[in-house]
Formats: structure tokens, sequence, C-alpha cells
């Protein structure tokens, strides 16, 4: 009976995708496939100037992305910490 539960709520767990993290795996995605098509438009049409304006554009959205989403498992991470320790969280550990 344990056992039919624990497979349950492992399944459960792993099917359920945080919105965060949907976002940034969108913005990995969207960030290879342009990186790709402008190669392949430089390939194309024999012109550069594309690789001066989107390929920095995109890769900027990538490290924004990355920094608030590593930012936010930080903080969380550091509360589960603190709940397991049973400390005290005060309104300067979520800043």
């Amino acid at each position: 009976m344990r056992r039919v539960l624990r497979k349950e709520t492992e399944s459960n767990i792993r099917s359920k995708l945080e919105f965060s993290k949907l976002i940034f795996i969108s913005i990995w995605v969207l960030t290879v496939l342009t990186t790709v098509a402008a190669y392949l438009a430089v390939f194309l049409f024999q012109d550069t100037s594309i690789l001066s304006y989107l390929i920095p554009a995109n890769y900027a959205e990538l490290a924004t992305g990355t920094a608030f989403y590593y930012n936010k498992a930080k903080l969380e991470n550091k509360l589960k910490i603190m709940k397991d320790y049973n400390m005290k969280v005060e309104k300067e550990d979520i800043e």
C-alpha cells in the first residue's frame, strides 16, 4: 500500500512544472532557435548585419531570465532550510 502511494506522489511531483521553470525553458528554446535561424539567414543571404542586433538581444534576455530564475531558487532554498531547522523567518531574510 505504501509503495503504491509513494509512486503516485512521485509521479505527481514530476508532472508538475513550475511556471518560472517553464519560462526559463522557453527562453532557452527561443534563444537556440533564433541563433540557428540567424546563422541560417547569414548563410543564405550572405549578410552578417543580423548578428549584430538579434543575437545580443536574445542572449541578454536569456541572461536576465537566468539571473532572476536562480535568484528565485536561491531564496526558496534559503526559506526551506530555515523551515527545516525551525528558524524564524524575518522580513530581512526574504529580501
